[in-house]
């Protein structure tokens, strides 16, 4: 239970390739399928408590649980109590949470009956990307993880389903800058705000430059982006000239995936110039809220990035 429907899918594939290796003959059914939001819950405990010609053990899927009513849920804990041994009813609930009624009586009768499937966090969300990129053959920075997640949601199950069609669109494995996946990737309002910061990044102003006149209206977004980037460069530059180790994680939250980049980003700036940048930054914020000529002021502000 819960709105990871990736590792809700893969919850459901286990128990199907389980139950048809189960099948006795051929054309047996040992699976079958309900929606709540169609079917009434007497109407699947009954199903369940049927006999099966064709397997000795069926699975009863039923899927929206969340829309039977209380009354509903009452009959289903009823026939969890006193379940037939030939049947296993595999409730699946997208927004039922491990505190509601039905889950903590199912908990209270065996800790394995509830999978939970958890939303995941920002952070565990991009480290999850990290994993399946890998899992589909492709190299992709923390950059464009994070990317991915921005473009694509967080729904687990839409942005699998995009890294697999990216992985077969190309031929290309390693996506190291943010601008080479931002073809490959869903277009959505607002959300490219890192091939700016990227760009600005590896002080590379031709393509930021170019992000913000096809976007303009994106650019409060990204100085908030920017400052919170020069943030951390400046951070990595304070440790190393004091000699310790920098913890982007335990100052800034997040996940080491997310901060794999930064190093490399710091490379590009003196901590005159990342100084320099920050309080300009600060000083463009308050011109730019004025209302005076936001757009224009903030592509003065992204010369400054250009080196000599």
């Amino acid at each position: 239970m819960g709105p990871d429907r990736f590792k809700q899918a893969f919850y459901l594939n286990y128990f199907r390739t389980y139950f048809k290796n189960q099948q006795q003959t051929p054309s047996g059914h040992v699976i079958e399928r309900f929606d709540a939001s169609e079917t009434a819950v007497k109407d699947v405990v009954a199903c369940c408590a049927s006999f099966s010609l064709f397997s000795s053990l069926r699975l009863i899927e039923c899927h929206n649980v969340d829309a039977y009513k209380k009354s509903d849920i009452d009959t289903l804990l009823d026939y969890c109590k006193q379940a037939s041994p030939s049947s296993v009813l595999l409730l699946v609930s997208s927004s039922m949470m491990s505190a509601s009624r039905l889950c903590k009586t199912l908990l209270a009768l065996d800790k394995k009956r509830v999978m939970p499937c958890p939303a995941l966090s920002k952070k565990e969300l991009v480290s999850w990307i990290a994993t399946r990129t890998r899992a589909h053959g492709l190299d992709c920075s923390a950059s464009v993880c994070n990317a991915i997640m921005d473009a694509c949601g967080s729904d687990t199950a839409h942005i699998d389903s995009e890294i697999s069609r990216i992985a077969l669109s190309t031929s290309t494995k390693q996506f190291r800058d943010v601008a080479d996946m931002a073809p490959f990737l869903p277009q959505i309002d607002d959300s490219g705000w890192w091939i700016c910061t990227d760009a600005l990044m590896q002080r590379n102003t031709a393509r930021a430059l170019a992000y913000v006149r096809a976007h303009p209206e994106s650019v409060f977004n990204v100085l908030q982006r920017i400052q919170e980037h020069l943030e951390k460069l400046l951070y990595i530059h304070h440790c190393t000239n004091t000699h310790t180790t920098p913890k982007l994680t335990e100052q800034f939250g997040g996940s080491s995936w997310q901060y794999r980049s930064y190093p490399r980003f710091a490379q590009n700036f003196t901590t005159g110039e990342l100084a320099h940048l920050y309080v300009r930054s600060c000083e463009l914020d308050e011109v730019m809220k004025s209302g005076k000529n936001p757009v224009y002021s903030f592509m003065l502000f992204v010369l400054l990035f250009k080196v000599g």
